[in-house]
């Protein structure tokens, strides 16, 4: 299990089986200071990037599923006898 402080990322604590085992240290960041406000700040633009993205896969797929609609009342628009069954 790795826990770690929010304002200190440069610091975790490693357990193992329950049992504290050591304290890991990044180097490349330990003389940084980061605070939780920037923390936070960049936690809310990678938010709003993902929902902008999945909003547009959505937009995308609705268009899709508009195109296949359109082909689907084509098809069943002819006389058949058959019943089709669009599941099956």
């Amino acid at each position: 299990m790795i826990r770690y402080d929010p304002r200190d990322l440069a610091e975790i604590r490693v357990f193992y089986e329950g049992k504290f085992l050591c304290i890991a240290i990044c180097q490349d960041i330990a003389d940084l200071v980061i605070s939780l406000k920037d923390i936070k700040k960049a936690r809310g633009k990678t938010r709003r990037e993902l929902r902008q993205i999945i909003q547009q896969s959505k937009t995308l797929l609705k268009g899709t599923s508009d195109e296949k609609e359109v082909s689907k009342a084509s098809k069943t628009s002819r006389k058949t006898r058959i019943k089709l069954y669009e599941n099956e």
